[in-house]
């Protein structure tokens, strides 16, 4: 429907962001697969509407411009959607489940706002996976090849990202680094998983040099053995360079889930 994607992956995640919403009030349906798959299509169809919506504003603006100098509208911003406030509170309640609800959902709203000048950058991307809120740091903006060493851009994006974190006490979180499946040939690193590893660590201590605390945090390396996507092309490996920071779920949520039939 789409040809695009990059666009059909994010569609994928939003209908997994509303199953997570509804089913544990209304049930799993009996064909989650269908039930996502037509979520998705509906999503795509509002998407592929907004766009055509777009370029008909667009060109009424561009003809009226040719009559009159005049400042064309952020017509994107007018038409995207605002994020729910009860979609707030079930993603905040995977990040923050102590505080209040209201309390909660304005304290996302900041988070989601901070996180978005990131993503809007480039710097970051938020996926819920196995029922985990994660951030991904591409390793390309983060190091240089077959190196451990943070950039300087890169210290600027995780020192925001430490921002956020230090925020959420009484969270732990998880980093991992992940390379592509070229091999390493660098004498200070044996293979992948090292330098996957020490790229985790160098996260840490960044994350802990501003203000993270030392006990929230863990560092883990998984090498070429947790591609998000075949290591077939250029693009694909870039992809699989990343950092990954997971908000580890505790112990009484796991076992206080409700038993969703």
């Amino acid at each position: 429907m789409l040809r695009d994607l990059a666009l059909a992956e994010e569609l994928a995640q939003d209908a997994l962001v509303a199953a997570l919403e509804r089913w544990p009030e209304a049930g799993i349906p009996d064909n989650p697969g269908a039930w996502l798959m037509q979520t998705a299509k509906h999503r795509a169809i509002d998407q592929l509407r907004r766009g055509k919506l777009l370029e008909k504003k667009h060109a009424e603006l561009g003809h009226e411009l040719e009559q009159r100098e005049l400042r064309v509208p952020d017509l994107e911003g007018a038409i995207d959607e605002d994020v729910g406030d009860d979609l707030l509170r079930l993603m905040l309640s995977t990040c923050h489940p102590v505080l209040p609800t209201e309390a909660r959902t304005a304290l996302f709203k900041q988070l989601l706002q901070k996180f978005k000048k990131m993503t809007d950058a480039g710097q970051l991307r938020i996926e819920l996976r196995d029922g985990r809120m994660i951030l991904q740091l591409p390793n390309d903006v983060l190091f240089d090849s077959g190196q451990a060493v943070v950039k300087p851009d890169g210290q600027r994006a995780i020192g925001q990202v430490a921002g956020v974190l230090k925020t959420l006490t009484g969270r732990k979180f998880q980093v991992a680094g992940h390379t592509d499946n070229v091999p390493i040939d660098r004498a200070k690193f044996a293979s992948n998983w090292e330098l996957s590893t020490a790229r985790a660590v160098a996260v840490v201590h960044i994350l802990v040099s501003q203000g993270v605390a030392n006990e929230a945090l863990s560092a883990a390396g998984y090498g070429e053995y947790a591609p998000l996507i075949a290591n077939d092309t250029a693009e694909h490996k870039a992809k699989n360079r990343r950092i990954e920071i997971s908000l580890v779920p505790a112990m009484d949520e796991l076992v206080n889930l409700p038993d969703v039939k």
